[in-house]
């Protein structure tokens, strides 16, 4: 576990963790959040696109706000839908409501589908108009 005070430091940071874990041929993945401020730094772009070429076993959850200091959705993001950005990068992508936590992680139809997108690169992100994301 490690953490960092820079916005959109720790996507970079889940990178070397997931590389070691693959390396070490472990069942085990790395699991990253950030916001959808963070969303949009270079260093979340070059992670996932590192994740995607090297099929890293991470997991990158953006929680989304839909504020980015002071700025509505529409003034910092052209889409709406900040999960899209995962297809740039050769990884499944899905929106998610998570109002309720345990009721996403007991989703029958969300389960399977994120058990199995875990196998290969993953990008959760979500609208506060649908929902917050908690993993």
């Amino acid at each position: 576990m490690m953490t960092s005070t820079v916005v959109g430091a720790g996507p970079p940071l889940a990178i070397g963790s997931a590389f070691a874990r693959q390396y070490k041929n472990s069942k085990a993945i790395t699991v990253v959040i950030f916001g959808d401020g963070a969303a949009a730094e270079g260093s979340v772009h070059e992670a996932m696109n590192l994740a995607g070429v090297w099929k890293l076993p991470v997991l990158f959850v953006c929680e989304n706000n839909c504020w980015v200091g002071a700025q509505r959705p529409e003034e910092h993001c052209a889409t709406p839908n900040i999960f899209l950005r995962a297809k740039g990068y050769n990884m499944p992508g899905q929106s998610v409501d998570g109002h309720t936590p345990r009721q996403v992680a007991r989703s029958p139809e969300l389960k399977p589908k994120i058990i199995e997108m875990l196998k290969k690169n993953l990008f959760l992100s979500n609208m506060i108009s649908h929902s917050i994301v908690k993993v």
